[in-house]
């Protein structure tokens, strides 16, 4: 579909595979993130029942492309809850915009055009749902998703993040001398543990090739499948899907998964890629029942990621992804705000979807205000997550 917007864009929408490989030329020179890689994205739709669909977005201007989006539109069950608890579970068709899935479009009537076009989408009820996850804040995108859609259809209660990064340094002594000595001095100890010739009660292993994929799924999933994060869809999952693209970029020389073992036992996984000079954190996780270290598995095991990128690739910058954690702020030397906006059709569904959501929010929002007034709420937060890794381990037996 072409259509020619009033601030003289053209916009093209691309909903095969064969449209989108037709118009590579058109994509190549924004494959700037994992995210908009056109192999890596067309990966995702190769498995049956196809419910997933492509959904790409050319914006050009006076016949040069300015922008892209590479979305994905599947039929999903959407969570409206408060804190960790979902109430009600509607099913919509939405249309999934991953970080990175949008590159370019960095001028006012480019971002104009393209949210032009998603409302579009929207209006013609190809999707109930549009999520734009971590845009930067001030982005023109940004900008026009927060002002473009009608009122009854805009995001009232934005997710609003930092997104963390580190800056390689020359070598992993420069990276430790920057911790506070509480972090450092045990830190240290634990991975000189790990980097003794004879294998002690911790052990680890690095994954990369393509023939390693298999044995590093099955041991992110013992572990995942523990965690807190599975229990809000947001770890890793042994998969066709996941194997598929693991093998994709570890063909390419991008995957690196890391595991963490106590006496040959998995305790903890890092899975990343690199793309271009930066590397990727995907997904982490560890068992919560190894609690016997200082610092904690997970923790031990990122310090050996960045020994390992550090020693063994050009990468420039590891990037965190989105997320205030107490490890992030302990490590990483960047930060930048972003936001997750969603925008919803302008039908009975969607508006009434968006009032329920937008009122949920305001409680939630309201909640840990006061909690954070009377400084509780890091501690709610803890106990919330310990409640959820127990129901995860109690469903897992």
């Amino acid at each position: 579909m072409i259509n020619r917007t009033s601030t003289d864009y053209e916009i093209k929408i691309f909903r095969t595979r064969e449209e989108i490989l037709a118009a590579a030329d058109l994509f190549q020179p924004f494959q700037r993130h994992p995210n908009a890689d056109i192999e890596l994205y067309l990966s995702r739709f190769d498995d049956p029942p196809g419910c997933a669909r492509p959904c790409a977005i050319a914006v050009l201007h006076e016949g040069q492309a300015a922008g892209v989006l590479l979305g994905i539109s599947h039929p999903l069950p959407f969570e409206l809850g408060m804190g960790f608890k979902t109430l009600l579970r509607p099913k919509v068709r939405m249309l999934n915009i991953p970080p990175g899935g949008i590159q370019g479009a960095e001028t006012h009537e480019a971002a104009e055009a393209l949210m032009g076009t998603i409302l579009t989408l929207l209006r013609q009820r190809e999707v109930d749902v549009v999520r734009l996850f971590d845009i930067d804040e001030d982005s023109p995108v940004a900008v026009a998703a927060g002002h473009q859609p009608p009122f009854y259809c805009r995001d009232h209660t934005p997710w609003s993040s930092q997104h963390f990064g580190l800056v390689m340094p020359e070598s992993m002594d420069i990276f430790y001398n920057r911790l506070k000595r509480k972090h450092r001095n045990p830190l240290q100890k634990a991975v000189q543990l790990l980097n003794q010739e004879e294998p002690g009660e911790l052990t680890y292993r690095v994954f990369t090739r393509p023939e390693e994929v298999a044995a590093f799924a099955e041991q992110a999933e013992a572990i995942a499948r523990h965690t807190y994060q599975r229990r809000l869809g947001a770890s890793f999952e042994d998969s066709p899907a996941s194997r598929r693209w693991l093998g994709v970029l570890a063909e390419r020389g991008l995957w690196r998964g890391y595991v963490l073992s106590v006496q040959n036992q998995p305790c903890a996984y890092w899975l990343g890629w690199r793309y271009g000079d930066l590397f990727y954190l995907y997904s982490a996780g560890r068992d919560p029942s190894v609690q016997d270290f200082n610092p904690g598995t997970g923790t031990i095991l990122l310090a050996k990621l960045l020994e390992d990128v550090c020693e063994h690739t050009d990468v420039k910058e590891v990037d965190f992804g989105p997320g205030d954690y107490p490890y992030k702020r302990r490590f990483c030397d960047t930060a930048r705000p972003t936001v997750t906006r969603l925008i919803f059709a302008p039908t009975p569904r969607g508006i009434t979807v968006n009032a329920v959501r937008t009122t949920l929010s305001a409680v939630e929002k309201s909640a840990s205000a006061l909690l954070a007034k009377l400084g509780l709420r890091d501690r709610v937060k803890r106990h919330l997550r310990n409640r959820l890794t127990q129901d995860g381990a109690q469903e897992s037996d």
